[in-house]
């Protein structure tokens, strides 16, 4: 819920934009996606310009995510690409290219979208999701998920680095 005094409103990320503001002017852009996460509150739109994002997300407030041919590539340095923590909802990502990566420690899963715990109304469409090294997209064993839409994305990449998958069983 949105607090009487707050009202929701856009914000606007590009490649050429500054990480200063609230980027709640299309002129005004913000450079990061994560800046304008940090600077929105719960129920803004996100609008994020076409160009190649080196960044990983953590959407950790009840937002919507509107890509419009935007690449956004992580690292291993956290869950996922886009991540979502335990209990955030109303959340819905559209129009991305999210390259995931691969893990440095063996048995430790990321994604290039985490969905981490229990989520309610979540919607992911019309992305395309990128393996590559470990998940494409992901949800916590033991997490409850309900309402949550995926529709008209493309999964692709392999879940594996190098020309094969390594051993079977979980050594490695």
């Amino acid at each position: 819920l949105i607090p009487d005094n707050l009202v929701a409103q856009n914000r606007y990320v590009s490649p050429a934009g500054v990480n200063a503001g609230n980027c709640s002017m299309p002129g005004s852009p913000c450079l990061t996606i994560q800046y304008a996460v940090d600077q929105a509150i719960n129920g803004d739109n996100i609008n994020v310009a076409a160009g190649t994002y080196n960044e990983n997300v953590q959407i950790n407030k009840s937002v919507t995510l509107t890509g419009t041919n935007a690449v956004v590539q992580g690292a291993p340095v956290a869950l996922g690409t886009f991540w979502i923590p335990p209990a955030i909802n109303n959340v819905t990502i559209t129009g991305f290219t999210l390259l995931g990566y691969d893990s440095p420690f063996p048995g430790i899963e990321y994604a290039a979208l985490y969905l981490q715990g229990s989520h309610n109304n979540v919607v992911i469409a019309n992305n395309t999701i990128t393996a590559a090294g470990e998940a494409g997209l992901l949800g916590e064993s033991g997490g409850v998920n309900t309402n949550v839409t995926i529709n008209n994305n493309i999964f692709d990449g392999v879940t594996f680095v190098g020309p094969n998958p390594g051993d079977c069983g979980f050594l490695n």
